[in-house]
């Protein structure tokens, strides 16, 4: 009875300090500590619960086809050493557990004759005075076996229900050490990996931003290059360019390398769809081409790309084609490894996206080359044209200088045999109108001589503008054509007109031709009627002479009504109707020089209307007589 009850005392006792012991472990575990020091401390708790027990905790490989480490605060460092890597079925344990067999009541390890020892087991556990070993499962997720506890004794008998609840709470704790060592090292590599991503990300990020603002092209290449690099982990790195040649050859120009020596980089200089390099697969191929080892590849080995790989220290290389936003290739991206390498998808996702920047790169660039060579162009043809331009200038300066001269010639020989003839027929009234006609018309044409050397001489803000009374132009062009308006029988009516700023010379040709198309044009059985009105108008706060110039002629077709103001547009047989065809071009370049309109209208047979819109004051920037005084 007495025992009963001092057996009864010691198991409370013992229960008492097995739970503070358990509690001390698991407040272990729960505080993070590594996974060596926690199993460690647990085989030194539970031989402290149990002083004749000495405990051991074996995990398994990935694969679970080895031993991979011991963790024991009672065995000593020669234990772990020789356990490590001994092939789990070596131990005749089940294929699918680490350690699935329980050694219990035995009378001894060396008497043991289960088919389920082997004799390299069994030695191993005398070498370490082993009597008997309790091999329990430590599960993991799903049940899966992560590795074994060890309950070990130095005699052979079996396990009471105190030591089995000792094992019990070793391999619920181990449990959860390994697990928890699980979930911190995926945790880590998780973190890690996103590390790694936000880097690769502000990376990218940084290099789109110098893709928008930086002008520096050489320097992008560098800068996706060094990227390259740091997202492959490869040694060296390389981009092309795809350039078109004559004969319709596509070939791949090397924009930027990494890594390459002098030799390497001028034999990749150029690459065409030929070569026998990734490069040239992938041009040829228009995908991705992976070498992870070029001692191994059908496409290099044995050919000269081979050798300059080896040369380079290059082991494994990939390709990856940089395409336009529209689907052409216009380039190549490389990476290079100096030993075999396999890329992960992750580098390549990520590789995909420096790829897309590295073409609209090489795309931008080249709408650059292309833009400046329009520019170029532009700019050449425009310089051609203006030196055209000045030397037509020139050349109408000049001849505007002889004509004015040659002209005026003639004209002071009419003005002198007129004054002459004048002295000799001085008694004659009907002489002397005909001789004040002639040196009437002789001056108007010594003045238009003098007003067109003028205008030709000037730049467009320093020809001369002045107060034009039209009334005095039209009665000098009527002057003018007197002959031709008495042999049409023709009748002008006009009507008051206005005094407007302009250029005397220009608003005279104006009005001249206007009227001398209007006889031109005249039909053969009717005389020619022309009326000339104004009214002023007021337009965006501005005031207009409006003047209309008809006549009953033979008119064009309203289809015209555009096509009749442009230089050398006939409407007429030419053999028929006389003329250049330049002198409605002229009249609307006048109308426009003085900031004004012109627009016609008519019918085939019933005669046609023109219509002029000239402001009555200047226009700012041209010069009036007054203002150059």
């Amino acid at each position: 009875m007495v025992e009963l009850v001092e057996r009864r005392d010691e198991i409370g006792i013992a229960d008492t300090a097995s739970l503070l012991i358990q509690k001390q472990i698991l407040e272990l575990i729960a505080s993070g500590q590594p996974l060596r020091r926690c199993l460690e401390a647990l085989t030194d708790a539970v031989s402290r619960l149990h002083p004749a027990a000495r405990i051991c905790v074996v995990t398994a490989n990935a694969d679970r086809t080895a031993l991979a480490d011991s963790f024991s605060s009672h065995f000593p460092a020669s234990f772990a050493k020789d356990i490590a890597g001994v092939p789990i079925n070596d131990m005749h344990f089940e294929s699918t557990d680490v350690a699935s067999y329980v050694a219990q009541g035995l009378s001894s390890i060396e008497t043991a004759v289960s088919d389920r020892w082997s004799d390299e087991w069994r030695n191993f556990c005398l070498a370490y005075n082993i009597q008997a070993v309790y091999a329990m499962p430590v599960p993991g997720p799903g049940g899966k076996t992560v590795g074994s506890f060890f309950f070990c004794l130095n005699e052979a008998r079996c396990m009471d229900s105190w030591e089995q609840g000792i094992a019990e709470f070793g391999v619920h704790a181990a449990s959860i050490t390994i697990e928890r060592d699980r979930v911190y090292n995926e945790l880590q590599q998780t973190r890690m990996r996103l590390e790694a991503d936000l880097s690769d990300a502000k990376l990218l990020q940084k290099i789109s931003t110098e893709l928008i603002h930086q002008e520096d092209i050489e320097a992008l290449y560098d800068k996706f290059l060094d990227a390259a690099v740091g997202i492959m982990h490869s040694q060296y790195a390389s981009m092309q360019a795809l350039h078109l040649e004559d004969g319709g050859v596509n070939k791949l120009r090397l924009l930027a390398f990494r890594g390459f020596n002098p030799k390497a980089a001028t034999f990749w200089e150029w690459v065409t769809p030929a070569s026998r390099s990734t490069c040239g697969a992938a041009l040829s191929l228009s995908k991705r081409i992976v070498v992870n080892d070029v001692n191994e590849s059908e496409l290099v080995t044995g050919t000269e790309d081979h050798e300059m790989y080896l040369q380079t220290g290059i082991r494994a290389v990939q390709t990856t084609p940089l395409f336009s936003r529209d689907g052409p290739i216009l380039g190549m991206i490389s990476t290079h490894w100096s030993e075999p390498h396999i890329p992960s998808d992750r580098d390549f996702r990520l590789l995909d996206i420096l790829a897309r920047q590295a073409a609209d790169l090489i795309e931008r660039n080249q709408t650059i080359s292309q833009q400046r060579s329009l520019m170029y162009d532009l700019e050449k043809r425009v310089q051609e044209r203006t030196s055209e331009l000045q030397r037509s200038n020139e050349d109408l300066q000049q001849f505007a200088h002889v004509a004015s001269h040659d002209l005026k010639e003639p004209v002071r020989k009419i003005k002198t045999f007129v004054n002459r003839l004048e002295e000799v027929i001085s008694k004659d009234d009907s002489a002397q109108v005909y001789v004040g006609k002639i040196m009437s018309s002789a001056n108007r044409m010594s003045d238009m001589i003098d007003g067109v050397l003028a205008y030709s001489s000037l730049n467009a803000s320093e020809q001369n503008v002045e107060e034009v009374d039209l009334n005095d132009i039209l009665r000098d062009i009527q002057n003018d054509l007197e002959v031709l308006i008495q042999e049409k029988g023709a009748s002008i009516e006009c009507e008051t007109l206005p005094r407007i700023d302009g250029i005397r010379v220009l608003l005279y040709q104006l009005l001249y031709n206007l009227i001398k198309n209007a006889l031109k044009f005249s039909k053969q059985d009717q005389r020619p009627l022309i009326t000339v009105s104004s009214t002023t108008v007021r337009l965006a706060g501005t005031d207009y002479a409006r003047i209309v110039v008809g006549d009953n002629g033979i008119g064009f077709s309203p289809d015209y009504a555009k096509q009749i103001f442009k230089a050398f547009v006939r409407l007429n047989p030419k053999h028929v109707y006389e003329g250049t065809g330049l002198g409605l071009a002229l009249c609307k370049k006048i109308v426009e020089r003085h900031a004004g309109t012109i627009e016609a209208t008519g019918e085939d047979g019933s005669g046609a209307c023109f219509t002029i819109m000239l402001p009555l004051k200047r226009k700012y920037g041209v010069r009036t007589i007054a203002d150059r005084r």
